[in-house]
């Protein structure tokens, strides 16, 4: 091949080869200009996302939902706790027991005053009413544990102390004494007398059911 057949399959190649030629003037101009023309002043054109770059992205995204969906199966693949079955203690924690709340009383020291029969009606209107056993006797103070309550904020545990003489005013027992069961009425901390508290005899026990 030619130099002259190079050329001419250039020229047929020039998309341009169509247009008709400059003008001297033209081309002048032109060449002025991009004399004068300041370059890199422009701000940069944004490069278009390549599609190869989403398909990337996509691919990315479907592996981690796919290791994060492993990663929740796995959690779940072992045997589960039965049912009713809670996530129990944790080993080597010491495990705590509710708080038992205390409740404080004293037995009415005047006894002097006559007693009237007992009546359900002034028993149901009570602060606090219950049956405790006596657990011990310290210091003239009786601690019941709470079996039943029949009235009042909950408790589990009463301390009714006493001073010398007082224990009398219970009617069916002179003393409170350890391991036995008792009924107790009380109002603004004291103790109900007359024959509304005192050991759990049959007949108190039926004063109680009819209260409450």
């Amino acid at each position: 091949m030619t130099d002259d057949d190079l050329r001419a399959r250039l020229r047929d190649a020039d998309p341009a080869a169509h247009l008709a030629p400059l003008s001297p003037d033209r081309t002048a101009r032109l060449l002025e200009d991009s004399m004068i023309t300041e370059f890199g002043t422009a701000p940069p054109r944004p490069r278009p996302v390549r599609r190869w770059a989403l398909a990337a992205a996509g691919l990315v995204l479907v592996a981690a939902a796919a290791t994060g969906t492993g990663a929740v199966l796995r959690a779940f693949d072992g045997p589960g706790p039965g049912p009713g079955v809670g996530a129990g203690p944790v080993p080597g924690l010491p495990t705590v027991s509710p708080a038992v709340t205390v409740t404080r009383i004293v037995v009415a020291g005047d006894t002097a005053a006559k007693c009237m029969p007992p009546d359900p009606a002034i028993l149901a209107r009570v602060q606090l009413a219950f049956a405790g056993t006596v657990e011990r006797i310290a210091g003239g103070t009786a601690v019941l544990h709470v079996t039943h309550l029949y009235a009042g904020p909950l408790t589990g545990v009463v301390e009714v102390a006493q001073s010398d003489g007082n224990s009398e005013a219970l009617i069916g027992a002179t003393v409170f004494e350890p391991g036995r069961q008792y009924l107790v009425a009380a109002t603004d901390g004291q103790a109900l007398v007359c024959g509304y508290s005192g050991l759990a005899t049959p007949e108190l026990q039926a004063l109680y059911d009819a209260a409450f």
